[in-house]
């Protein structure tokens, strides 16, 4: 049986696959933007803690 035999008779499922791919990508894309928020948010939040102590920075010094 040809790629093209197969493709041909399960048009259905390599679409209903192709798209569960997809929404895996975006699901780990999704994931992944949300983990690097939170891993940014709590390094300004150490900053501000730890070495700003909770006051404003002087910017352009």
């Amino acid at each position: 049986m040809s790629n093209l035999e197969i493709n041909n008779g399960n048009t259905d499922l390599i679409s209903a696959i192709s798209l569960l791919i997809e929404q895996s990508q975006n699901h780990i894309a999704t994931q992944a933007n949300s983990a690097l928020t939170h891993l940014f948010w709590q390094i300004g939040k150490r900053i501000n803690d730890e070495i700003l102590q909770n006051k404003r920075a002087d910017y352009g010094k």
